[in-house]
């Protein structure tokens, strides 16, 4: 393929193994819940924070991350900031082919690569600008420090989950396939070919930034930030729920840049029964991830659900290990990870 020709081969399969996947931290354990009131709004009506201009490239998702990077300081500073692509998309995984996987341009933005545009332009560049060596500067280390992303999680494609993220003010990385006739002349996309699929020969692949929700003309849809920005001049589009739940293959979202649910004051709790993989909601498991965070084994960052799966296995297994407690007998699977009998023993000689 000609370099240029689509800059919508961006946004590509997660080529880990099962193993690989199963340890991702997802919502069930990273969201808080909050309510979503769905309104109808006009195109001009929802949030927009910048027109991003991959044009050249096929640095969509990287684009779309630090768009979330930026919003996301808005939330913390109330200022949106204009980050570079090009450090992210500089060192994917899969370099030289085109294009990212979700995974590896997440765990990226947890990394201090992100400087300002002004100082590493990502924007209308050929996808061998935008692949070129470039000198890394103090200033720009420093800068990328201040932006970066402490964690990430991956949502269901579920349009009710993705609109409670943004309703705390953050937005969601989506990854979306279709037909150029399906996207590239309509700020409401539609499927016109229902037989395709993520993997088709002529499916275009893209990662887009979410950023608001509303009812469209009756419809659950979500307002995205398009970094390919034809038809619309600010890159928006609206995405409706049944194109979502069609065209969606990966969803995801970023964790604060500094903690914002800290636990400062020490934890008093008394525990009485194991604790187990695949515990939701558990009022136990809530107190122990107040103790994991007060130690530092767990991000301030996440609030704690009571629910016990990727994030609080690893964690655990982490303190367990710092407090040479073996209480796990495969610690390279996750869902053997569980607080037994010398895990409460140890707990509640200190917390109890």
């Amino acid at each position: 393929m000609e370099e240029n020709n689509y800059p919508f081969l961006g946004a590509i399969e997660d080529p880990r193994s099962i193993e690989a996947k199963a340890k991702d931290w997802n919502f069930s354990e990273t969201a808080s819940a909050v309510p979503v009131i769905w309104e109808e709004k006009t195109l001009d009506q929802v949030r927009f924070f910048s027109r991003r201009d991959q044009d050249g490239s096929s640095s969509c998702m990287a684009q779309s991350g630090v768009k979330m990077l930026g919003i996301e300081n808005v939330v913390e500073e109330g200022i949106y900031e204009e980050l570079s692509a090009t450090p992210i998309y500089q060192n994917r995984t899969n370099k030289p082919a085109q294009g990212m996987w979700q995974q590896d341009c997440l765990s990226l933005l947890c990394k201090p690569l992100a400087c300002l545009e002004s100082q590493l332009p990502s924007q209308k560049i050929s996808e061998s600008q935008i692949n070129a060596s470039y000198p890394i500067t103090q200033s720009e280390t420093d800068t990328a420090e201040m932006y970066r992303a402490s964690g990430y999680s991956f949502i269901p494609i579920d349009i009710e989950k993705i609109a409670s993220v943004i309703a705390e003010g953050k937005a969601v990385q989506l990854m979306m396939f279709f037909t150029a006739d399906e996207w590239w002349l309509n700020t409401t996309p539609y499927i016109k070919h229902p037989e395709l699929q993520s993997s088709s020969d002529n499916a275009l692949r893209h990662g887009i930034c979410a950023v608001d929700y509303l009812l469209w003309n009756g419809k659950k849809a979500l307002a995205i930030e398009d970094s390919a920005v034809y038809p619309n001049e600010n890159g928006q589009r609206i995405i409706t729920e049944d194109f979502l739940l069609t065209r969606c293959f990966g969803a995801g979202y970023l964790l604060p840049l500094q903690n914002q649910h800290a636990v400062t004051n020490k934890p008093k709790y008394t525990f009485t029964k194991p604790m187990v993989y695949g515990m939701y909601n558990n009022t136990d498991v809530k107190n122990l991830q107040d103790i994991l965070k007060y130690e530092g084994y767990m991000l301030n960052s996440i609030p704690s659900t009571g629910n016990f799966l990727a994030l609080t296995a690893q964690a655990l297994k982490k303190w367990q290990v710092g407090h040479d407690i073996l209480d796990f007998q495969n610690e390279t699977d996750l869902t053997q990870i569980r607080a037994g009998a010398k895990t409460l023993t140890a707990l509640n000689n200190i917390y109890e």
